[in-house]
């Protein structure tokens, strides 16, 4: 297995399926570049608002947005990793999306 990468199962309370899923979680942050100086695109509540509500696998609620931070590793702009939490159960979830915001 890659450095980094965990498996989590996650289960529904009400009906008791499960879902095992493959989730990188970085140890440190990443690497940060002294030619990295140029502001990171605003991300704008209108284009998350077109991209829709991710749902939570474990119990069906709508996740919420606790964090997004711009990936400056790729070679084009406008990577984006999000952390969405459920407010109902607590389960989290790190995706990377593109944002041409």
């Amino acid at each position: 297995m890659v450095p980094g990468y965990e498996h989590q199962t996650l289960q529904c309370p009400a009906c008791g399926e499960a879902e095992r899923r493959l989730i990188f979680k970085p140890a440190k942050p990443p690497l940060t570049f002294s030619s990295d100086k140029l502001p990171a695109p605003s991300v704008s509540n209108e284009f998350r608002k077109r991209q829709g509500t991710r749902l939570c696998i474990a119990c069906g609620k709508k996740m919420a947005l606790i964090e997004s931070e711009p990936d400056h590793n790729m070679m084009v702009r406008g990577y984006e990793h999000q952390t969405l939490r459920c407010p109902a159960c607590g389960a989290s979830e790190r995706t990377l999306i593109f944002n041409p915001g």
